[in-house]
């Protein structure tokens, strides 16, 4: 079910398989993420702006997006892992997150650190100070001078209060209550968000808490653990892929009404996102079986160039505040005013995508891939340890739990 990705060749120095339907999601929402952020608002953009601004309302849940395929991925990793060796290595699993998420942030940091002493004329002690948040990842409960950081918080909480609670399940058998633990989490987070409309809104107490998000990776997580461990759940909506993607575009399509202060977004309107992406996901993703119901669509030059961008997301992320936002917005400032607005914006914001797409692939290159590198030297995936022995079981067929074992590859490395 998965083919050779020339971009991840590219910056692990060598050939990989991957899921390309996965990194056309990844893509779509880093992109929708890109016009979250905009050089210039959509209320500027002239004749476009009744179409823009309903766009932009929509654009925030680029990160929702993100956080199902994060809980959908990692769910993967450790339920693949699972259903080979009927038991996790929770200690390999967060070095090598360790590994991919924190060199690239590390890097970054600093340099917005020093971009804002130099840019801000704020004193060094003063920056220093102000990326607090940011150096024991709470940046999603207190502000940092790089807000977008937040979701690497809520998802560094959820990785290490996952990786451990699925460590948990296993030591005693219990695995199988993941689907009851999501919905719980579903439950919970949604009710927590209610009781904050008797508050002012403020982004940081109403939309950023893991608390309060966290239910979008958890379904991540149960499409997952169905996905790999009882295929046969989902076997239904995969043969009904079309009505499955009209549903979940109608889930969605509310979202386009409102603001992100407004209080239908920010209580019922997150779960309605992550159900919408969820039903997005299924109707994309390759089944269990390997049956590609979207490869035609997979395969158009549009596809593919979404597949590329997705591939390089985190680093296209991480940086297009520093590398790309601030620098085309000083360095156009003024410079198109005599350009019809709707030109204005359509040429500003092209080259912004430009940018941010360019500079999240050269810094993936220099930052990244060093590091990927050296991860995969000193820690392997446990299924290369064990073929290095000879010791590895079945990947496919019915394991020794008796769960069925869909003959996929891992979707994320």
């Amino acid at each position: 079910m998965t083919r050779t990705n020339s971009g991840h060749a590219l910056l692990s120095g060598g050939a990989s398989t991957r899921t390309p339907e996965l990194d056309i999601l990844r893509g779509i929402a880093v992109i929708l993420v890109l016009f979250r952020h905009p050089v210039l608002p959509p209320e500027q953009s002239g004749a476009l702006a009744p179409l823009l601004i309903p766009f932009h309302h929509f654009s925030g849940a680029g990160v929702d997006l993100f956080f199902v395929l994060s809980g959908f991925l990692i769910g993967g990793l450790l339920f693949n892992e699972f259903r080979r060796f009927q038991s996790v290595d929770i200690k390999r699993f967060l070095l090598r997150r360790g590994f991919k998420i924190y060199p690239a942030y590390v890097v970054f940091i600093l340099y917005a650190i020093v971009f804002r002493i130099r840019h801000e004329h704020c004193s060094i002690r003063r920056g220093l100070i102000d990326f607090w948040p940011n150096y024991i990842h709470i940046q999603n409960y207190y502000n940092s001078p790089q807000g977008h950081t937040w979701t690497l918080a809520l998802e560094e909480h959820f990785y290490l209060g996952f990786a451990l609670l699925v460590g948990w399940l296993v030591s005693r058998r219990r695995i199988h209550w993941i689907p009851l633990i999501a919905l719980t989490s579903m439950v919970v987070c949604t009710a927590l968000r209610f009781a904050n409309l008797s508050r002012p809104f403020e982004p940081i107490t109403h939309f950023s808490p893991t608390h309060l998000r966290a239910d979008s990776l958890f379904t991540g997580v149960v499409l997952s653990y169905f996905y790999h461990l009882q295929p046969h759940v989902l076997a239904p909506l995969f043969r009904r892929r079309l009505v499955v993607a009209v549903v979940g575009l109608a889930i969605l399509a509310p979202m386009c009404l409102y603001p992100s202060a407004h209080p239908f977004v920010w209580t019922i309107g997150f779960s309605l996102l992550y159900v919408g992406f969820a039903c997005l996901l299924l109707a994309f993703v390759p089944s269990p079986q390997g049956e590609r119901g979207s490869r035609r669509l997979a395969s158009h030059p549009v596809a593919r160039g979404l597949a590329f961008v997705g591939f390089y997301s985190y680093s296209i992320y991480l940086w297009h505040t520093t590398l790309a936002l601030a620098p085309v917005e000083f360095r156009l400032r003024g410079a198109l005013t005599t350009l019809r607005p709707e030109t204005h914006w359509i040429v500003e914001m092209s080259l912004y995508i430009a940018v941010a797409i360019g500079a999240g692939v050269v810094m993936a290159l220099i930052v990244e891939r060093p590091f990927l590198a050296l991860r995969d030297r000193l820690i392997g995936r446990r299924s290369e340890a064990v073929e290095a022995i000879g010791m590895l079981p079945a990947a496919s067929g019915e394991g020794r739990s008796g769960v069925f074992l869909p003959s996929t590859a891992d979707p994320a490395a």
